[in-house]
C-alpha cells in the first residue's frame, strides 16, 4: 500500500525504481506500480519501472537466482507513457485541495476519560464494531445523569457550573446506535428498577392513605354544605382538618431516570417530579420534531424546558388541576443519537439557532464503520462491564450535600490552584477566536459555551474518578489533571462542532461530490473518465448530468483535473471527458492498520475498579474500528505481542 508521507521519503532522490508484481492475466502490478510513479513526479530526478526475470515479484526472481542486473524493464504503453512525463500534467502545478469541510476531525481521547470508563468504551467499540466516539460520548451522557444535580463546578467566584449535558452523536442509520444506548444505560436501568421496587410498598401506602383521605374530605365538605346551623361550624372545621391531612400526604413518583421519546410538556412535569433531575437518551433524532412543534395545535417550536434545564434557570410547570410545581436549579441531561440528514435539518428549525438551542449541545460526527467491521468481533470482557455498572451505580447512589436549613443541594466543586492556571490559560486561548474575523467567528454562540462544556466536563471526571475513594469526590478539589483531560475532550468537541455547523447547511451537491471523492479514494484512481464513474457511482446518481455536476464541483475545489479532450473522428459519441486526479490529496488511513492498536492494556488490568491507580491505556490503543482481533479461552481479548502493540 504506498502512501503519501512515503514520497517525503524519497524526495530529492536521484534514481528511483518500482518493481511490479507480474500477474497471469491481471495488469494490477502495472497499474500500481504507475500510480505510485505518478505520485513521485516532480520529486525525484529519475524513475524506472521494473518486473521480475522469473515469477511474481522480487522475491521469487532473487530466488530463482537471478541479480538485480537481470530485471525486466516494463514496457509501458504510449498512454500510460503520457501521463508520467507529460509536462502538461505535471504534478508541479497542482495545489493542495480546498476542502469542503475545513476542520480535520480528530479521534475521540479515549484516554482522556477515567481508566474504568476508558476500558468499557475500548470495549464496547470493539464489541459492536462502532466508532469509540459513539460509546464514548454517550458513556459521558450516562456520567452526567449519575451526578447531574448533585455537584457543581465552582470555576472561581461567582461563576458556577451544573454536571449536565447535551451530547449528539451523528451517525447514519445501521451503525448499531440503538445497541449501544441499550449498553450504556443498562445500569442506569437496573438502578431505576432497584429504586422502584424498593419504594414501591412505601408508594403504595402513600397511595392509599391519599385515597382514603380524598374520600373523607370529599364526605367532611358534603356534611358541611348539608349541615344546620348550628353544626356546620363542627362540620367546616372537619372538613377543613381532612384537606389539610390530605394536603400533607406526599405519594412518592417511581422513580424514572430518562426517558426517550418525551413531549416537552411531559418533560416539565417529569423533571419537577424529580426534583429537578432528569435526561433524555435515545437513539433517534425524533425529538427535535417534537421541539420544533410537530405535535403543537399551532405548529410552534417549544423548547424553554430544554434551554432552562442546561442552564439551570428556574422552571415553573402549571398543569390542569394541578398546583404550580417550581424547580429553582433544572438539571437536563441530553445524550442523542442522530443522523446525518437529521443534523442538516436542524439550522432550517425555527429558533433552533437564534434562541441558543443548537448552541448547547456538543456534537460528534465519527466516521461511519460500515462495509469495514468484523463480523465474529469479541465481546465485552465481564469484569468491564461489572467495573462499569459499579461505577455508576456508586454514583447514582451519592447523597446530595444540604443548605443551612437542611434542605438537599448539590456539593460544589472546587480547582485546586494549578487546576485553576490550567483552566484560565485555556479560556484565554478560546477568547480571541470569538472575535468576527477569528477562527470561532461563525459559531460564536457555540463557542462562547465552549469554557462551562469544558468546566462541567471536569466536574464529571472528577466525581468518576474519586467515586470509589475513601475520601468522598466533594471533599478534593479538581486537580490538573482532571483539567488536562476536560480539555482534550473540549477540544475534540470544538473540532466537531466546526463540522456540526457546517454540515447544517450542507449543500446535496456537495454531498454528491463527496461521493466521487469517496469512489476516486476507494479505487485508488488516478485517471479515470465520466463513464467509469458514472458506472461506479450509479448507485448514486441516475442521470449523467447529475455526475456532472459534481465533477465540476471537485474540479472547482483543485481535487480533479479535466485532460484535453481527443476530438473523435468518424461516426459515434463523442469521448468521455477524462479527468486527473490531484495527488496531493491524503489517503484515508487504511482501516486494517487502525485495528492493529489493541486495547488489551486497559482490559488486562489487575484491578479495573473506579478507585484503583492504574491509569488508562494511550488513545492509540484503543481502536477505532477493530476487527480481526484473537481471544483468549475465555472470550477476552488475548495479549498481543511487541510486535503487533
Amino acid at each position: 500500500k504506498w502512501r503519501p508521507e512515503y514520497v517525503e521519503c524519497l524526495a530529492n532522490a536521484e534514481r528511483v525504481v518500482i518493481w511490479a508484481d507480474r500477474f497471469d492475466k491481471k495488469n494490477q502490478g502495472v497499474e500500481h506500480a504507475v500510480q505510485v510513479a505518478r505520485s513521485l513526479r516532480g520529486r525525484v530526478d529519475s524513475i524506472e519501472v521494473v518486473q521480475s526475470k522469473k515469477g511474481k515479484d522480487a522475491a521469487d526472481h532473487l530466488a530463482a537466482g537471478h541479480g538485480l542486473a537481470d530485471v525486466v524493464a516494463l514496457e509501458l504503453p504510449a498512454e500510460v507513457l503520457s501521463v508520467m512525463h507529460d509536462s502538461a500534467v505535471d504534478s508541479a502545478g497542482w495545489g493542495q485541495p480546498i476542502p469542503f469541510r475545513t476542520a480535520d476531525l480528530p479521534e475521540f481521547p479515549v484516554g482522556s476519560l477515567p481508566p474504568f470508563l476508558s476500558a468499557f468504551v475500548g470495549a464496547e467499540a470493539l464489541a459492536t464494531q462502532t466508532p469509540t466516539a459513539l460509546p464514548g460520548c454517550l458513556v459521558l451522557a450516562a456520567c452526567a445523569v449519575c451526578v447531574g444535580g448533585r455537584f457543581r463546578v465552582e470555576v472561581r467566584r461567582g461563576w458556577q457550573e451544573p454536571t449536565n449535558l447535551f451530547v449528539v452523536v451523528v451517525l447514519d442509520s445501521g451503525n448499531r446506535k440503538s445497541a449501544v444506548v441499550a449498553d450504556v444505560t443498562r445500569p442506569i436501568l437496573l438502578h431505576e428498577k432497584s429504586e422502584c421496587e424498593r419504594l414501591e410498598p412505601e408508594i403504595l401506602e402513600a397511595e392509599t392513605r391519599r385515597r382514603v383521605l380524598q374520600k373523607r374530605t370529599r364526605e367532611a365538605e358534603k356534611n358541611a354544605s348539608k349541615a344546620k346551623v348550628g353544626e356546620r361550624e363542627q362540620l367546616e372545621q372537619e372538613a377543613i382538618y381532612a384537606a389539610n391531612e390530605l394536603a400533607q400526604v406526599h405519594v412518592p413518583p417511581r422513580p424514572r431516570l430518562f426517558a426517550d421519546d418525551v413531549t416537552p410538556e411531559k418533560l416539565g412535569e417529569l423533571i419537577c417530579d424529580h426534583d429537578g433531575r432528569f435526561a433524555v437518551l435515545s437513539p433517534e433524532g425524533g425529538i427535535f420534531d417534537l421541539l420544533a412543534g410537530r405535535y403543537s395545535a399551532s405548529n410552534a417550536p417549544n423548547f424553554d424546558v430544554f434551554l432552562k434545564g442546561h442552564a439551570g434557570d428556574p422552571l415553573r410547570v402549571d398543569r390542569i388541576g394541578r398546583p404550580s410545581n417550581r424547580v429553582d436549579q433544572p438539571c437536563l441531561t441530553v445524550g442523542l443519537t442522530v443522523q446525518n440528514d437529521v443534523l442538516r435539518g436542524l439550522a432550517s428549525k425555527p429558533g433552533f439557532r437564534g434562541r441558543g438551542l443548537l448552541a448547547r449541545f456538543l456534537y460528534t460526527i465519527p466516521e461511519s464503520p460500515l462495509g469495514r467491521r468484523t463480523v465474529d468481533a469479541p465481546p465485552m470482557p465481564d469484569r468491564v462491564r461489572e467495573a462499569f455498572h459499579r461505577a455508576l451505580t456508586t454514583m447514582l447512589e451519592m447523597p446530595l450535600a444540604t443548605d443551612e436549613r437542611g434542605r438537599p443541594t448539590s456539593h460544589v466543586l472546587q480547582f485546586d490552584e494549578p487546576a485553576a492556571k490550567r483552566f484560565k490559560a485555556f479560556e484565554e486561548r478560546i477568547e480571541p477566536q470569538l472575535a468576527p474575523f477569528g477562527e470561532l467567528g461563525m459559531i460564536t454562540d457555540w463557542g462562547s459555551k465552549l469554557a462551562g462544556a469544558t468546566a462541567r466536563l471536569c466536574g464529571i471526571i472528577h466525581v468518576a474518578k474519586h467515586g470509589y475513594d475513601v475520601a468522598p469526590a466533594h471533599t478534593r478539589r479538581i486537580d490538573v489533571d482532571t483539567v488536562a483531560c476536560a480539555i482534550a475532550i473540549g477540544e475534540y468537541f470544538l473540532a466537531h462542532a466546526k463540522a456540526a455547523f457546517a454540515e447544517m447547511g450542507a449543500d446535496p451537491e456537495v454531498e454528491n461530490a463527496r461521493h466521487v471523492l469517496a469512489w476516486v479514494s476507494r479505487h485508488d484512481k488516478m485517471t479515470f473518465n465520466e463513464r467509469e464513474a458514472f458506472q461506479g457511482t450509479k448507485g448514486r446518481f441516475k442521470k449523467m448530468p447529475e455526475l456532472r455536476t459534481a465533477l465540476r464541483l471537485l474540479v472547482e475545489h483543485e481535487y480533479l483535473r479535466e485532460l484535453p479532450r481527443e476530438d473523435r473522428k468518424g461516426p459515434g459519441r463523442p469521448k468521455s471527458s477524462t479527468y486527473e486526479v490531484n495527488p496531493n490529496i491524503e489517503n484515508t488511513e487504511n482501516i486494517e492498520e487502525r485495528n492493529q492498536k489493541c486495547v488489551s492494556d486497559s482490559l488486562s488490568s489487575p484491578d479495573d475498579s473506579p478507585g484503583s491507580q492504574s491509569t488508562a491505556a494511550p488513545l492509540s490503543q484503543y481502536p477505532q474500528y477493530p476487527q480481526n482481533s484473537s481471544t483468549s479461552d475465555d472470550g477476552e481479548p488475548a495479549a498481543t505481542g511487541e510486535a503487533d502493540q
